[in-house]
């Protein structure tokens, strides 16, 4: 008689429900937005906004973006089967020494003044700002480092990574960090773990039933998880400066935390409100790294008058120091009420068709889906497509998908065989 064997089929990590872009506006984004309304604003902000007929504008396009997602997600552009791919090591290491490039270019004077870098730890200042200044386009090749981890993390699911590559990405791990904290950039960091993660996830498989569902409970943890983190960079970043004012950083932390959501809503609404230059359909907004800063570029006017107006409603109405619009009333003060709705609805569609590449584990998913999770979860704060420092990454990503070798299916290793 044959023995009976305990046999539990492989799952893949893109099974889990909290990668999927609807469940992440609806389970993690609008919640958050809800939350709003029970907000104190008054302990923030000159003037509260919210509630208003903006602000439930606000929960329609969340939920149109959501409806984008699935829509999306039933568009397949790929084969049907699971493409193997190759990035070339040239790529991989070309994108690593472009980033260490440009961190030396930009932080090289911090060797000469390691003082600086103590004051920071130590509390005694907030930044490095005022002594290091970015040096474009040098400074932006730092911005490489999302798209390295990407092409580490193909590379990697592929079985064709070595030690030189594995130091690489601690490098830039390492050097997100540094930035996060000296450069007040915490976002720095963030965009490389998320990318790296999301892409690694595209080729990590479950071999327990128990492993995979701890994993889906993740986002219980995940709010807990992002507490303990902000409160360990605002110790270095504003704490001295709040000490006396709250007693004990968690309190001070939490609120602070809380605050930078709630407020940028709270600003974008303003905007809106106190300004009568909108719908402008200049595209400063929705295309905002198309256009130069105004003190990069005086003469851009249609850039000026947007930034103007955001300038003066912060001056007047809110708080400079949480200067966030948010990523959703921008673009109504873009392109208006239906334009923004038919922006929501075809970013959501795009979203959804690049989360349906990605779980069925094509190259072009597994490069762009990890950029597609940072819009998702930074929208209540800005627009991380429409920011100058997503085009890079997207360059570079573009660059890895049209380097790489496709690989014949029963070529890959086992882990990164098969489609959903």
């Amino acid at each position: 008689m044959q023995r009976a064997t305990n046999y539990h089929p492989q799952r893949r990590a893109t099974e889990l429900w909290w990668l999927k872009p609807g469940w992440i506006v609806l389970a993690a984004i609008v919640p958050v937005y809800v939350s709003f309304l029970a907000f104190d604003f008054s302990r923030e902000v000159p003037t509260t906004y919210i509630p208003s007929p903006l602000y439930f504008w606000g929960l329609a396009l969340l939920l149109i973006l959501a409806l984008g997602t699935t829509f999306g997600g039933q568009i397949d552009l790929a084969r049907r089967h699971h493409v193997g791919v190759l990035v070339p090591r040239w790529v991989a290491w070309g994108l690593l020494l472009a980033t260490l490039v440009g961190y030396a270019v930009w932080f090289h004077p911090l060797v000469l003044q390691p003082q600086l870098i103590l004051d920071v730890i130590g509390g005694g200042r907030s930044n490095v700002r005022d002594q290091v200044k970015t040096i474009p386009p040098w400074t932006t090749m730092t911005q490489f480092g999302c798209a390295f981890a990407v092409a580490y993390a193909i590379r990697a699911g592929n079985g064709h990574t070595g030690l030189g590559e594995r130091l690489g990405l601690a490098a830039v791990f390492l050097l997100a960090l540094f930035r996060s904290v000296v450069w007040n950039e915490r976002l720095a960091f963030i965009e490389v773990a998320a990318c790296y993660t999301v892409a690694m996830l595209a080729y990590y498989r479950f071999s327990a039933p128990l492993t995979f569902r701890l994993a889906s409970l993740l986002p219980v943890i995940a709010p807990l998880a992002l507490y303990l983190v902000f409160t360990a960079t605002e110790y270095f970043r504003s704490w001295e400066f709040y000490r006396q004012y709250y007693e004990s950083i968690w309190q001070f932390s939490y609120d602070r935390l809380t605050a930078y959501y709630a407020v940028a809503s709270n600003n974008g609404i303003g905007l809106l409100t106190e300004s009568v230059r909108w719908p402008s359909y200049d595209g400063s907004y929705v295309f905002q790294w198309a256009y130069p800063r105004p003190e990069e570029d005086s003469s851009n006017f249609l850039r000026t008058v947007a930034q103007y107006d955001y300038k003066v409603f912060l001056e007047n109405y809110a708080r400079p120091e949480l200067n966030n619009p948010s990523g959703i009333f921008v673009i109504v003060y873009d392109v208006g009420y239906l334009g923004s709705a038919l922006y929501f609805l075809l970013v959501g569609v795009l979203i959804g068709i690049a989360y349906r590449a990605f779980r069925q584990g094509h190259l072009g998913g597994v490069l762009f889906y990890p950029t597609c999770v940072m819009f998702l979860i930074e929208l209540l704060r800005f627009n991380y497509f429409a920011a100058s420092r997503f085009v890079p990454i997207v360059a570079a990503l573009v660059l890895i998908l049209f380097s790489a070798h496709r690989r014949p299916v029963w070529r890959m290793p086992y882990y990164a065989r098969g489609a959903s």
